[in-house]
């Protein structure tokens, strides 16, 4: 199965000795802060997940190749009651 059209070759690479056999992030804080947790959709294929993050990151990489990605900087918060010089 080759979706992305790519023309490399898989190349099977021996482990780093610090890699890892097992990942298991904590994402306590991601749900804590931002309210964020992972969503896995059971009964999706591989297939057409595969094909979503494709056209995802391609839709990405065409937009920096454009210049079109320009972070936004957030505004800065100030606690109430304070100016910014305190």
């Amino acid at each position: 199965m080759n979706n992305s059209g790519s023309g490399s070759e898989i190349q099977f690479l021996s482990e780093a000795q610090d890699d890892p056999q097992k990942r298991k992030p904590d994402i306590k804080k991601a749900k804590l802060m931002l309210g964020w947790e992972p969503v896995v959709s059971v009964g999706v294929p591989l297939e057409e997940g595969l094909n979503k993050a494709i056209h995802y990151f391609r839709k990405e990489l065409e937009y920096q190749a454009n210049n079109q990605y320009i972070p936004k900087p957030k505004p800065a918060r100030i606690k109430k009651g304070r100016t910014r010089h305190n």
